[in-house]
């Protein structure tokens, strides 16, 4: 990989290269070679899960990294916390819609990652034994709006409220 890295280079401001050497590579050729040209197969990711979600992340590929971390049920909680951190770090794209699948990717190849979903999917586990925990995670999603434009947290802390009938517990 680290020998793919110093390949890259980056592109002019319209998009050429520059000088057309055949060793240098753009970042997004490295990210497909990584994540399509080598793979899950390549990088054993069945037996070393970790070793992908890291190649991933080094590469940029923050979505992708989060995504195939969530498809593997021991690391479910780590794959939230990640997204938490990099969401707060402002460094996912999100969809337009909530209602978006968890990974999608627009004409240009532009992935995009439902952060909504992937925390309110995790909170179903716990959030009626544990409303107080819940809470904590949904309001990470205030500046998420639903279709109809109001706060993904609102909704969710209302549905949370008319679950758990315990409103003492959301006063500030």
């Amino acid at each position: 990989m680290w020998l793919k890295l110093s390949q890259v280079r980056q592109c002019d401001a319209d998009g050429s290269r520059g000088s057309q050497v055949e060793d240098h590579l753009t970042l997004r050729q490295l990210q497909a070679i990584l994540k399509d040209e080598y793979g899950e197969g390549h990088f054993h990711a069945a037996d070393m899960p970790l070793l992908f979600f890291q190649v991933l992340l080094l590469s940029l590929q923050f979505e992708a990294a989060l995504e195939f971390l969530s498809r593997i049920d021991r690391y479910h909680s780590h794959a939230v916390h990640f997204t938490i951190a990099l969401h707060d770090a402002r460094m996912l794209i999100l969809p337009d819609s909530i209602q978006a699948p968890l990974l999608s990717k627009d004409s240009h190849d532009v992935q995009f990652f439902n952060v909504a979903q992937r925390v309110v999917r995790y909170t179903r586990k716990f959030a009626s034994t544990d409303p107080r925990e819940a809470v904590q995670y949904f309001y990470l999603l205030k500046g998420i709006e639903t279709p109809q434009g109001s706060s993904l947290f609102t909704q969710c802390l209302s549905e949370l409220v008319l679950e758990t009938r315990e409103v003492v517990l959301y006063t500030w």
